[in-house]
């Protein structure tokens, strides 16, 4: 009942051709050619349906040896409409369908269309209607009330106008077909898409629950009484728990980014505060080098945008902690541009730059840089760290925001990471104010940007600024000023002529000028000792780094108006000491008796939440489920707080709260909900929204995230607890513990007569340096500089033996000798424990109690 046509090999010029040619048209030449191969193309199905025999036969005829898109004709043919639903009932995909409208009956081939369109539900075959009597089918009606695609009488379809016809049908059923089938890709991807975030979701929540556990107990178990081993170990295990973490972050960001699940959230955000957290936290990696970090913002700069917070902060320390990674000296500066306005000034084109004094990046790398996994070399991971995902992912949240993300840099010569973002404007720039006009300032440090930007962030106020690289082109110029006071104030770095600017400080009581003149000393904020130094030399005005407009300001205003403070930073007790027993984050809420119900189903979970909450004076009850915690509300308990995870056994989270609203309803009361879940998908977010919880708290925890929740929604005023206070040892005691850890402090005891103040500034000053001293030994290793790294070496252990830090003290010497006999390997090795073993002598001297120290 179906023939194939059989026909000579056509002439086509490519595959995708449309090209029609008949075997008879083809050029004479051709017959001497060889026969070519044959043909593997899958042919197009064609149904002729009508009961003349000749008509079967002409149309066979016109179409010998026709192909289209590289693919010949299968002729399928039926004498009736009844004959054609068998051969479709068992055939495949037909795409051309050639109808007569008078067989069997006068409505047969109508029927027969009807058939395939709705009892078939084939809407892709091109039906082409073709009678030979007209009047039984007009071409308007069956046009307007029938489903095909053309119309055509037999007296009309004549050689060329049936292969036309056909030429025609097949080309919109290709499309159509293309079209069906990238609409079922694009599903099939959307449904791939959607099976991939909720594995993220799925997987972020396995992942972070047990880390809530572990980084909870963790921070929990830091500020216990613990000896300096102990919280060594501490440390260790809080450092790799918090690098998985922001591991799988980075993963989980990209895979979202992937599935097109990352979604901005625009909010009214002040760019200075931006930039400013995202040095501060840059910051103590950046000192542990001894790296200056420094933020600039332009005077024109926008004071409040519309923009994402979050991601771009993001941004940020992704760019500005890769330049803390790969620079070894010399500075990181943040800097903040606005490019261009429009004339109704509602938008700005803001330029974010990281520039960096580092080892640089060529072309070739630079081509390759912000691909996914992709490093500047295939050593790059391994000598500093990281997973490869950083500028990938932050290349694609600047063009999330519309904008665009480059390098400027040379090998060798530091590296510039910009990026330009259009953002809507929210608040403008102050006009300048002119504050301290006509006054005079000195600015005298080794950093020449950090003193560029203090100089600039002055004379934008109006005021006239001086810079000094040192000490004695500062004393220089005062002795050619000889008209009483010279400046009405000195902004100093703390490091002046490469040491401590101590000397600086004294020198100006040399110089009748500068006697009187009051001082501002910039300092990092682990400067400790360095603060309490310069207190006794009668400076009383410090600013901290990483350097901030607004806070320089401040601390100038206090400077030259000592009787009006403007409540400045006050020196060392405004920070923490680094590393200092007891530094994790402490609360300052004080809940006392407020009920707080807990519903989750880890153990781990539980109990790091319950001793949160006791910390702050909450009543925690623990439930498992929601089902158990459903149960005691229906019984009549009244919580101030509910925490609840949302996937539990039995009664998850988010029925359970359908449940308390419904139930809150009828009751007329209320009791915030805040969701506790380790997953950070926007979907779940959503959904716990919906269900009608109040707020989202992911894990693992955040303390000051849960503070802000506890203040905000349990109607309690927070209190600030008092500070426990270290129990006093003597200097007994003090030398045999120190011995238990490899120190011995017997004879600097002697010679300062026990822990006198003098000795406890020593101690400081000690523990400020070897930071930067392990910094420097460990990238000389790393980079194979092992002149300077013996350098570092001596210098830490002859640093470490005047302490009386003797264990320490002989493992930077046995590197030292190691590199002397060029066993670098060996020398390598006991490098990396440098750090480790530098940690437990730091814990040690910062759990001693002054107690002869006081005042």
């Amino acid at each position: 009942m179906a023939d194939q046509v059989e026909g000579r090999e056509t002439k086509n010029f490519s595959d995708d051709s449309d090209e029609l040619l008949f075997a008879e048209d083809s050029p004479a030449q051709e017959d001497a050619l060889p026969a070519p191969a044959e043909r593997t193309e899958k042919p197009w199905l064609m149904l002729i349906v009508d009961d003349d025999d000749g008509v079967h036969a002409v149309t066979k005829f016109g179409l010998k040896g026709f192909t289209f898109r590289g693919r010949p004709i299968q002729m399928l043919h039926a004498y009736s409409a009844k004959e054609a639903e068998e051969i479709l009932a068992q055939s495949g995909q037909v795409a051309v369908a050639l109808v007569d409208v008078v067989m069997e009956s006068n409505q047969a081939g109508l029927e027969l269309v009807n058939h395939i369109r709705h009892t078939r539900a084939d809407s892709k075959m091109r039906i082409v209607l073709r009678t030979g009597q007209p009047g039984y089918a007009p071409e308007r009606d069956v046009m307007m009330k029938y489903e095909i695609n053309d119309y055509r009488s037999k007296a009309e379809l004549t050689h060329d106008r049936l292969i036309t016809t056909v030429a025609s049908a097949l080309r919109n059923f290709s499309d159509l077909h293309d079209l069906q089938r990238s609409r079922q890709e694009r599903a099939a991807a959307k449904a791939q898409s959607e099976a991939k975030s909720l594995f993220l979701a799925s997987m972020s929540h396995e992942i972070r629950t047990p880390m809530n556990g572990v980084i909870g107990m963790l921070d929990l178990l830091r500020v216990t009484e613990l000896t300096p081993d102990q919280l060594e170990l501490v440390d260790t295990c809080s450092d790799s728990a918090s690098m998985l973490l922001t591991i799988i972050n980075d993963i989980l960001d990209f895979s979202k980014m992937e599935a097109g699940k990352l979604k901005l959230a625009p909010t009214p955000t002040a760019i200075e505060e931006i930039v400013a957290s995202v040095v501060d936290v840059i910051a103590p990696r950046a000192w542990q080098k001894d790296l200056e970090i420094i933020m600039e913002i332009a005077p024109d700069v926008p004071d409040v945008v519309s923009a994402d917070p979050v991601r771009l902060k993001q941004i940020l320390i992704n760019l500005a902690g890769n330049a803390v990674k790969f620079t070894r000296h010399g500075h990181v500066i943040v800097r903040v541009e606005n490019v261009a306005m429009t004339p109704d000034r509602s938008e700005a084109s803001i330029r974010f730059l990281v520039e960096d004094t580092g080892i640089g990046i060529t072309p070739e790398q630079q081509k390759r840089l912000f691909n996914a996994f992709e490093q500047a070399e295939d050593t790059t991971a391994s000598q500093f760290g990281g997973t490869g995902l950083g500028l990938a992912i932050s290349r694609r949240l600047v063009e999330l925001m519309g904008g665009r993300i480059g390098v400027n840099s040379n090998l060798g010569n530091g590296a510039t990471f910009w990026f330009d973002i259009q953002i809507p404007v929210d608040l403008l720039a102050p006009e300048s104010r002119q504050e301290l006009k006509d006054r005079r300032f000195a600015i005298v440090g080794d950093v020449n940007e950090l003193s560029r930007v203090s100089a600039k962030t002055l004379e934008q106020h109006g005021a006239h600024a001086a810079a000094f690289k040192s000490a004695d082109d500062f004393f220089e110029f005062a002795t050619t000023e000889t008209s009483g006071k010279i400046f009405d104030g000195v902004v100093m770095n703390e490091v002046v002529d490469g040491m401590h600017c101590l000397r600086a400080i004294r020198g100006m009581q040399d110089y009748p000028g500068l006697a009187e003149t009051p001082v501002l000393v910039m300092v990092r904020r682990n400067s400790i000792s360095l603060i309490e130094r310069c207190r006794n030399e009668g400076v009383s005005h410090f600013t901290y780094k990483p350097l901030r407009p607004n806070l320089l300001m401040r601390g100038v205003a206090d400077m030259l108006n000592p009787r009006q403070p403007s409540k400045s930073l006050s020196g060392p007790a405004a920070y923490d000491r680094p590393y200092r027993i007891g530094a994790a984050y402490e609360t300052k809420v004080r809940l006392d008796n407020a009920t707080v119900l807990i519903v989750e189903d880890s153990r781990t979970n539980r109990v790091v939440i319950s001793k949160l909450l006791k910390q702050r004076g909450c009543m925690p009850v623990l439930c498992e489920n929601g089902r158990e915690a459903l149960t005691r509300l229906e019984r009549g308990e009244r919580y101030d707080l509910i925490l609840s995870d949302c996937f539990m056994p039995e009664m998850d989270g988010f029925e359970f709260t359908r449940r308390v609203r419904d139930m809150e309803a009828i009751e007329g009361t209320f009791t915030p909900i805040i969701a506790l879940s380790a997953g950070v998908m926007k979907e779940e977010i959503d959904r716990c929204l919906a269900v009608g919880m109040n707020e989202f708290l992911s894990k693992p925890i955040n303390q000051a995230d849960l503070d802000r929740i506890l203040i905000e929604y349990v109607k309690t005023d927070p209190q600030t607890p008092t500070r426990k206070t270290p129990v006093l040892r003597s200097d007994e005691e003090v030398i045999d513990d120190g011995r238990k850890v490899g120190v011995d402090l017997s004879v600097m005891l002697e010679v300062f007569d026990g822990l006198t103040a003098e000795f406890r500034d020593m101690v400081f000053g000690y523990l400020d340096d070897q930071p930067v001293l392990i910094a420097q030994l460990e990238e000389a290793i790393m980079l194979r500089l092992w002149d300077e790294a013996s350098r570092s070496a001596h210098r830490l252990s002859g640093g470490a033996s005047a302490m009386g830090a003797l264990e320490f003290g002989a493992h930077c010497s046995n590197i030292e000798l190691h590199i002397a006999k060029q066993n670098y390997e060996t020398a390598t090795i006991l490098a990396q424990e440098v750090s480790k073993k530098f940690k437990v002598v730091h814990n040690f001297l910062m759990s001693v109690r002054w107690t002869h120290a006081e005042g």
